[in-house]
């Protein structure tokens, strides 16, 4: 046998090796839909595993941290009470990440109060501004329309 044919079986076999370890994630995600489900899909980081090579360990440390990824994610879009449950199962050394989301009621704005002190108060922009402050009362508590109205207030 050629001498070059030694490395070269070695080689295969450890590709061989190294590929019956290897696993794969998939997810299933239930209980958000549309924009919710593409929020809770971008902010979970087993999501960006998808597809991909993976370990146990890793697989499992992913898992872990979903849940907490879940409702950091659904926080901006008023909903800060929601329900994460699941499991991770191991099928044939490939793995299902389940993860069932309950948001929950988002929360509401029960009441509203903007005030500028000092010489802007008598500014017609900066009186249109906190006329128009979103969310008013009654309406769904979104960190991105709040911000927008502070720094529309601001400008």
């Amino acid at each position: 046998m050629p001498r070059y044919f030694k490395p070269l079986i070695a080689l295969l076999l450890a590709i061989l090796v190294s590929n019956a370890d290897a696993a794969f994630v998939t997810l299933q995600l239930s209980g958000v839909k549309d924009d919710l489900r593409d929020a809770v899909l971008s902010g979970i980081e087993i999501n960006q595993y998808v597809g991909r090579e993976i370990s146990e360990a890793q697989a499992q440390r992913l898992y872990e941290r979903a849940t907490d990824q879940v409702r950091s994610t659904l926080e901006p879009y008023g909903y800060y009470n929601p329900k994460v449950s699941g499991e991770l199962r191991g099928k044939g050394g490939d793995f299902v990440a389940v993860i069932n989301v309950d948001p929950g009621e988002p929360v509401t704005v029960s009441e509203s109060s903007v005030a500028v002190d000092g010489d802007a108060n008598d500014q017609r922009e900066v009186k249109r501004a906190v006329s128009g402050f979103t969310p008013a009362k009654g309406q769904v508590f979104d960190h991105a329309i709040y911000e927008r109205s502070k720094a529309t207030v601001s400008a």
